[in-house]
């Protein structure tokens, strides 16, 4: 069994992983994130500035709280990002984590309420475009160099054309490392992200070096679950997370748990 799909299970130690025999009424569902780490929703805690093997993350803790009771039994599976949509629209997976809404995924998922905003942004070395700020982001961002992205994310929400040239690359956390080696120029990511990466890794240095600013006018994008119209628990699954998420976001539960994961995460010890 792969790692980390081992780690996650066992984080999940609430319900059982895997059961022979199911209570009645129990809804076995198998929910997917993206394998690599994608913080502040998904990541490894590291000590001392060392990767360790514990899983954390705001999905997580979030899944714990909204469906952790008698009525379902929750499996987490970590999966490369397009295999995780593939797999969910093809009904061998009930849902997936973290994803923003396009037309394509309206027609093909049931969507959640959304749980969670992003601020789609752009990162660049200062010193390559110091006035880009003053000037503002051009209609067509690759008309100034190239453009990276993540394989199999949606950018459309960026403000960006549809034939936007995006290079794209496996792994968030290579976003630094691309753009101080002139591999990209630019490299589209939500502010949060950034900052959450750069504080996990121990780089917040890096921030003179690296500019971030707002795209799409600086408006947040909403980010939702999306669940498989195939799946015998489709309803049942989005009704009873929308209302743990609408209970969770009364209680103020919901801000206090981003704010954790967001304004708290460190490079020492778990958030």
């Amino acid at each position: 069994m792969n790692s980390k799909l081992f780690l996650l299970l066992l984080l999940f130690a609430w319900q059982p992983c895997v059961a022979t025999h199911l209570e009645v009424g129990v809804k076995a569902i198998r929910i997917c994130i993206d394998e690599t780490e994608y913080p502040p929703l998904n990541y490894f805690i590291r000590l001392d500035g060392q990767k360790t093997t514990v899983n954390a993350g705001f999905d997580i803790e979030l899944l714990r709280r909204v469906l952790a009771s008698s009525d379902w039994q929750v499996n987490l599976v970590a999966a490369p990002w397009p295999r995780c949509l593939l797999e969910v629209e093809q009904g061998r997976l009930d849902a997936a984590m973290a994803a923003s809404a396009n037309a394509e995924r309206r027609a093909t998922f049931l969507l959640s309420r959304p749980y969670f905003y992003l601020s789609p942004s752009v990162a660049f070395l200062t010193e390559r475009f110091p006035l880009l700020a003053e000037d503002g982001i051009p209609k067509r961002l690759d008309s100034l160099g190239r453009v990276c992205g993540i394989r199999g994310f949606n950018y459309a929400y960026y403000g960006q054309p549809d034939d936007l040239d995006i290079a794209r690359s496996n792994e968030i956390f290579q976003f630094s490392d691309l753009l101080l080696k002139r591999r990209c120029e630019f490299f589209l990511i939500n502010r949060e992200v950034f900052n959450a990466i750069l504080r996990l890794e121990g780089q917040e240095t890096l921030s003179a070096k690296l500019a971030i600013l707002p795209m799409a006018g600086g408006a947040k994008v909403p980010f939702y679950m999306l669940v498989s119209r195939r799946s015998p628990h489709a309803q049942a699954l989005v009704e009873d997370f929308n209302q743990g998420i609408d209970r969770l976001e009364k209680s103020g539960a919901l801000a206090r748990l981003w704010a954790r994961f967001t304004a708290r995460l460190g490079g020492k010890v778990a958030p």
